[in-house]
């Protein structure tokens, strides 16, 4: 984008049309990995409730900032604000959803131990001497 001398500031003029297809973009994207379970590729992505909650959660998100810079780039100052609180929720609560989500079922009490074999009592007390 810079070589092509595009300004892509946030209050850039020409931010707010990049922000939109880009946004949109993973919208579309989000949506159609939330519909991919009911077609023919439904083998392609994970059967769990764990998946699809996330794929909901950024289709959210990412339709709010798709809606808030639609709103900006028509004259709502509102849209700005919409835009900065999807982007903030985004940034704030992107880790903890991850965890929630998808680590804490491998995380909780044994499942390291089983998955490599050794406790971690045994590693952390082993002497080679």
């Amino acid at each position: 984008m810079f070589a092509l001398g595009i300004d892509l500031s946030a209050f850039g003029p020409d931010a707010v049309p990049y922000y939109f297809v880009l946004s949109a973009a993973f919208t579309l994207l989000y949506f159609a990995l939330l519909l991919v379970p009911f077609t023919r590729w439904a083998r392609t992505v994970p059967n769990k409730p764990a998946y699809r909650k996330y794929v909901l959660i950024m289709l959210c998100l990412n339709a709010m900032q798709t809606t808030g810079t639609a709103l900006f780039a028509c004259g709502v100052d509102a849209g700005m604000c919409l835009l900065k609180l999807a982007q903030a929720v985004y940034y704030a609560l992107y880790a903890p959803i991850v965890f929630a989500l998808f680590l804490v079922q491998f995380l909780k009490a044994g499942a390291i131990d089983s998955a490599f074999g050794l406790s971690i009592e045994d590693t952390y007390w082993h002497t080679s001497l």
